[in-house]
This record gives structure tokens, C-alpha cells and sequence, in this order.
């Protein structure tokens, strides 16, 4: 338990520590109004490979992608870390991108019924974010991914292929 949140605590101070903070808004207003206090807060992790039109699947698709596995962010203090690594990430961007997009991280947040979606990858350092107000691109930087598999490996997601 003091392990735990003491690695919550570090991460957040980490995120805190960029130039930009947490709270600065990075999204559209709805987006980080459900961001600043959310009814829940779902880790996903991906298939990298996007579902081919008319492909079938008995598992959970998210956005196009099948989710592998998910389970929920409860602690306050890790839910403000993990977002302020993911703002951190866009804030320090300088643009580029790659040409693909394998997601292996997404993020299903909610408030008063309305959801904010992100769709994250780390290999092409861009991340989608679907919200109430429609679907805003982001690019970010790779070295936030190990803080951010950090928080999922907290409740005990492993992102694959890593």
C-alpha cells in the first residue's frame, strides 16, 4: 500500500515537473472538464492492428481497435499522474509524427455521461482523442510511455509487444 502510493506520489510529481502542468488544458473545454473530475476512469490496452472492415471479434472494440484488457483507475493521485504524463507528452512534442498508428494504450474516461476517449501510440507519437465535441489528433513524445505503463502496470495491465 505505501509502495503503491508512493510510486502514485513520484509519478505525479514527475508530471508536475514539466514545463507545462497538468492543469494547463491541452484538450477542448469538454474534454477537460470530464479530465477534472471524472465518474470513472478505464485503462485499455490494445491490439496494435486495427480491425479490418467486416471483421468480427467477441471481444470489446475501442475505436476500431480490440481491447485486449482494461480495468479501472480508482486512486485520485494516479489518475492525475497518468493525465498529466499524457498532457506532459503533448506539451513537450515538436511535431513529428510516423506514418502508423499501432495503438497499444487507450484511456475511456467519463462525467455526467459524457466521455472523453484517447487512443494512444507511443511508436508513432500520436495520440486520438474522441470527445463530446468530436475527435482532436495530438502528437506526443516517447519518453512519457514508461511512466505511463508505469500507472497500467499499477493495476495490473501489460501493454503488449512491450
Amino acid at each position: 500500500m505505501i509502495r503503491a502510493l508512493f510510486a502514485s506520489l513520484s509519478l505525479l510529481l514527475a508530471a508536475c515537473s514539466s514545463s507545462g502542468s497538468p492543469s494547463d488544458p491541452v484538450f477542448d473545454a469538454a474534454v477537460e472538464e470530464i479530465l477534472a473530475g471524472p465518474d470513472s476512469f478505464e485503462l485499455l490496452t490494445l491490439d496494435p492492428l486495427p480491425l479490418m472492415a467486416g471483421a468480427t471479434t467477441e471481444g470489446r472494440v475501442f475505436h476500431g481497435y480490440e481491447v485486449i484488457d482494461a480495468a479501472a483507475l480508482d486512486e485520485d493521485a494516479q489518475r492525475t499522474a497518468l493525465i498529466g504524463l499524457v498532457k506532459r507528452g503533448i506539451q513537450k512534442s515538436d511535431g513529428m509524427v510516423a506514418a502508423c498508428f499501432n495503438p497499444r494504450h487507450g484511456l475511456h474516461v467519463t462525467r455526467g455521461g459524457q466521455a472523453a476517449d484517447f487512443v494512444i501510440c507511443y511508436e508513432c507519437l500520436s495520440l486520438d482523442v474522441h470527445g463530446p465535441r468530436g475527435q482532436e489528433n495530438h502528437t506526443t513524445i516517447e519518453g512519457v510511455q514508461p511512466g505511463v505503463d508505469r500507472v497500467f502496470g499499477t493495476v495490473g495491465l501489460r501493454i503488449q509487444g512491450r
